[in-house]
């Protein structure tokens, strides 16, 4: 028989008292402690016993322990929940005083839900911010007593979401580590650079457009071409084209870049300094002709022939203006543009609590419409006016800053700014951004100077030439005399109104996302704006890049606003109720009539939306299709399609 079918026996091993094998073997014993533990925990014990020194192992006991005694909500510890939720709010941190109690209260209305609804358990988690305990427990029950929801409210459901999936990727590469898996090229988990509906950018653009992104990154130069929309609108400010309703627009853009810290923001001051150089120089003239003149006032301060005011024409101002000053600029820039540049956009918010942005937000919608504002005051130390309001802006904002400014989704003023988000920088390469030729600055400047003449006549060219010969300060030296120039633009017209209408069909697909319908207007309204823009950058023709480069930004304003706001104004929209808070964020939804046959029925309908999620009124979707002639009943319960592409 060969050996090794023998089967040996210890008798005396077999038959001796029994030994715990984890008082000889540590690493044993350890394992075993660590199974009375908590889950949450288990992972990072036994991967500390295998691969630690005895005295590395004990640190890491008493790190756990500290883990487990820190409140926690399926392993994720509140504090972290926490500070997502805060985010969420547009508190980045401790709130200020007298923003505590408010912002304590929002955040208990949200933590109840995963705290059983529990009183004592919301004391045990809840930050303090330099409140008495007392008031903390006031706060707590104030917020414990209203209304509840049957489900997770959407903010809290997306958080715990996103915080789980982080977790179950750093337990994933725990346990690679535990394993002794080791990789040169480890996996990367890249964030989202931005909105990854936005469109492609223009295989074509005007020549001007193409000379400002051709020294940026790829990922850069949709946020150069937003960012130069405003600068190059107010070199152009006479042009004006009629919109469909026939009133008369002009080049008025609001600009917001969205990024975080340290992302190349700053990449759009570049800009301004290359196109606005001219501008600059005579608003340095007319300020020190506004200089002089409040010299002389003040030196003839008690004679009763004063000066008489230059009305200085000074177009680019700081984000700091007040209102007063605001609408002097306005009444003496003669129609113009001013144009406001802030690098960022925590300037106007603090400007906003002083006071001196009390109206800001009412100025900043009416800069887009151009509609008439002002005031009327007595004290002659105001200015009283009643002008219209031609105000470019360039901002840019971390997200959570951006967020913080951009409040109120309902009051109308996100729709009529031109958002974009650029990459998120963090782990990657420093950008490199190019430089132009000597030829191509030239080239540039030149396209400002045609910009700028647009609308100045001839007797008003001679008086800048003879202005700029004298020196003396006196009334002779007065910029040009300029008048609106109106351009007809039908391609653009008629590309812009072919795109509302898709948008239009794309909602009464599902109707489950309003603001699509709602941001698609205005986007429309942005993208005719840019259409005129490169009419004039193609040296007044309407060109395909022109129709283009038009079609494309009304498209990337609608992707970036529903990105950035379209979660929150579906949740308005539908009296703050989430339609699909155990889904992911998204304002883009599963086509739902072109998915039907052509003749279908009620059940067929109702079947479909159900698998997709969706719970607006089945009533209410037929109406609108048949009232926009997409459908027709032809027997009880059952509809036909007229026209769907």
């Amino acid at each position: 028989m060969p050996e090794a079918y023998v089967l040996m026996i210890d008798e005396e091993g077999l038959f001796a008292e029994n030994k715990n094998p984890s008082a000889e073997n540590p690493i044993v014993n350890e394992q075993v402690e660590a199974k009375e533990q908590k889950n949450d925990i288990e992972p990072k014990k036994s991967l500390r016993s295998q691969v630690s020194t005895e005295k590395t192992a004990s640190k890491g006991v008493e790190s756990a322990k500290e883990l487990v005694d820190e409140p926690n909500f399926k392993g994720i510890p509140f504090k972290l929940i926490i500070d997502r939720l805060l985010l969420a709010q547009g508190v980045d941190g401790e709130p200020a005083e007298g923003e505590r109690n408010t912002t304590l209260y929002n955040l208990v209305r949200q933590l109840r839900y995963i705290c059983d609804f529990s009183q004592s358990r919301l004391m045990q988690v809840v930050p303090r911010w330099g409140m008495s305990e007392e008031e903390v427990a006031q706060t707590v029950q104030s917020a414990l007593s209203t209304v509840r929801r049957t489900e997770l409210p959407p903010h809290l459901g997306q958080t715990l979401r996103l915080l789980t999936s982080q977790q179950m990727e750093m337990n994933a590469a725990t346990a690679d580590a535990a394993a002794g898996i080791e990789q040169a090229d480890a996996k990367i988990i890249v964030p989202s650079s931005a909105n990854d509906k936005t469109p492609p950018l223009p295989e074509h653009l005007p020549r001007l457009l193409d000379l400002l992104t051709k020294s940026y990154p790829q990922e850069y130069r949709a946020a150069i071409l937003m960012s130069a929309m405003p600068i190059l609108g107010t070199l152009a400010t006479r042009a004006r084209a009629r919109y469909f309703d026939g009133a008369e627009h002009s080049l008025s853009f609001l600009t917001c870049i969205v990024a975080p810290q340290a992302s190349g923001k700053s990449c759009t001051r570049k800009l301004v300094d290359m196109l606005l150089g001219r501008l600059q120089k005579q608003d340095n003239d007319e300020r020190e002709k506004e200089r002089r003149w409040m010299e002389e006032k003040k030196a003839r301060k008690n004679s009763k022939q004063q000066p008489e005011d230059p009305r200085a024409k000074i177009r680019i101002v700081p984000a700091t203006i007040s209102n007063a000053m605001l609408f002097k600029r306005l009444d003496c820039s003669d129609g113009e543009h001013l144009f406001t540049y802030a690098e960022e956009i925590d300037t106007l918010s603090k400007g906003r609590k002083s006071g001196a942005w009390s109206q800001k937000d009412d100025i900043m919608r009416q800069a887009f419409d151009n509609s008439i504002c002002g005031q009327d005051y007595m004290s002659d130390n105001s200015w009283s006016a009643m002008v219209k309001v031609f105000y470019n802006t360039l901002t840019c904002g971390t997200p959570v800053a951006v967020h913080r400014y951009y409040n109120d989704v309902e009051g109308g003023l996100v729709s009529r700014v031109c958002f974009s988000q650029l990459p998120d920088m963090l782990g990657a390469q420093m950008p490199i951004f190019g430089r132009l030729s000597k030829d191509e600055e030239v080239e540039v400047a030149q396209w400002a100077e045609k910009l700028m003449a647009i609308g100045l006549n001839k007797a008003g060219k001679e008086s800048d030439a003879a202005g700029e010969a004298d020196e003396s300060g006196n009334s002779s030296n007065k910029l040009p005399t300029s008048e609106p120039v109106e351009y007809d633009i039908p391609r653009v017209k008629q590309a812009i109104w072919d795109w509302l209408e898709s948008r239009r069909l794309e909602y009464l697909e599902t109707q489950e996302n309003p603001a699509l319908d709602i941001f698609r207007r205005r986007s429309a309204v942005i993208g005719f704006r840019a259409g005129l823009l490169a009419v004039l950058l193609s040296d007044e023709k309407e060109t395909d890049e022109a129709i283009e480069f038009a079609t494309w930004v009304a498209s990337y304003a609608l992707a970036e606003q529903l990105d950035l706001f379209g979660e929150e104004m579906n949740r308005l929209m539908f009296d703050g109720e989430s339609l699909y808070s155990g889904k992911d964020k998204s304002t883009y939804f599963q086509p739902l009539l072109g998915s039907l046959p052509d003749e279908f029925t009620v059940e067929q309908l109702v079947l479909l939306r159900m698998q997709a999620g969706y719970k607006s009124p089945v009533k209410q979707v037929l109406w609108r299709w048949k009232q926009n002639g997409l459908i027709e009943k032809i027997s009880k319960n059952r509809f036909k399609k007229l026209q769907w592409k």
